[in-house]
């Protein structure tokens, strides 16, 4: 059976949509999979079916193993989901020797045979090999709810990434502790991956406060968006899941690229923005606890951007292509 091959990043500094995505489309693929990581990972290779084959490279950057067993073995494509890797690394790599689809969080110059972008971004030049757009974000179908309001919601999510590099869920803890209302009303949750290097100072900042609580590396958060009233968090994968969840988010920006995903988000009326200055997370917190109308709006437009079958419709374009 013909072989894809899977590079994708599962170092924790890049957090955890890489790996998640690629999961998600994975179980729409008949074809047998071979999966190319930067470290190993125990608790990965319990998810993956149990006829494919994982393959460490030496580092994020790596693809030299690969392009080797792209020498010795029928591997047809190649599915790219990684920052540390370029398409066109990549495709110089490869030689033209199988096709190459590649997951991009922008518009890029394009080398791949398809590219996808599972993000709310426009492209300028409407290209037939490029697909974009929410209904390309591979969420899990657990994730979407059918009811649009719930009254028991008392949870305020903080959810900034597995890894967190900047340190702004700290500054989220900060605004929040503010508020003395929020005691005993909202029970306030912190999502982090194991790996991240605000473990320690989150601890010790909410040590005192017993409505305030951390989780660390979360498998699922279903159950937890079932009770979260908002989320102030990133413009990765877990939004998806939150909209496709009905649950309305603050989003902050970690980088430059997200500056651009989030007024995206925003223009759609799918979240609501703020900087990560504590009197700007405040503004944001009021702005949302108040506004039911607003809520309701983002929750709304959330579900019919997000259905949930964007890894199926990937897997599907993916299949398209000649092998």
């Amino acid at each position: 059976m013909v072989k894809i091959a899977i590079r994708t990043s599962n170092a924790p500094y890049s957090g955890k949509g890489h790996i998640h995505r690629c999961l998600q489309i994975r179980r729409h693929i008949k074809k047998k999979v071979v999966w190319f990581l930067d470290n190993k990972d125990i608790n990965f290779e319990k998810k993956v079916f149990k006829r494919d084959k994982i393959i460490y490279e030496k580092s994020s950057k790596s693809i030299n193993k690969l392009s080797d067993l792209i020498q010795r073995e029928n591997i047809k494509l190649v599915l790219l989901d990684s920052y540390h890797i370029t398409e066109k690394e990549l495709f110089k790599k490869i030689n033209k020797k199988v096709s190459l689809v590649s997951i991009q969080d922008k518009e890029i110059k394009q080398y791949a045979d398809l590219t996808i972008i599972p993000q709310p971004i426009k492209i300028l030049k409407k290209k037939i090999t490029i697909k974009s757009g929410p209904k390309y974000i591979p969420i899990a179908k657990e994730y979407v709810s059918k009811s649009i309001i719930s009254k028991s919601k008392n949870i305020i999510l903080i959810s900034m990434g597995a890894f967190d590099k900047a340190g702004i869920t700290l500054n989220i803890i900060d605004a929040l502790i503010s508020y003395d209302f929020l005691d005993g009303k909202y029970k306030i949750i912190i999502a982090l991956g194991e790996k991240s290097p605000n473990i320690n100072k989150v601890k010790k900042k909410i040590i005192n406060y017993k409505n305030f609580s951390l989780l660390i590396n979360k498998k699922n958060m279903n159950a937890i968006y079932k009770k979260t009233f908002f989320a102030i968090g990133a413009p990765g994968l877990s939004h998806a899941e939150r909209l496709a969840a009905g649950v309305p988010s603050i989003l902050i920006s970690q980088n430059i690229l997200h500056n651009k995903i989030i007024n995206e988000w925003v223009d759609m009326r799918c979240a609501i923005k703020s900087n990560k200055t504590k009197n700007s997370i405040q503004d944001n917190i009021n702005l949302i606890i108040s506004n039911q109308e607003l809520r309701n709006k983002i929750i709304k437009n959330g579900k019919e951007k997000i259905d949930g079958k964007g890894a199926e419709r990937i897997a599907k374009e993916i299949g398209k292509i000649k092998l």
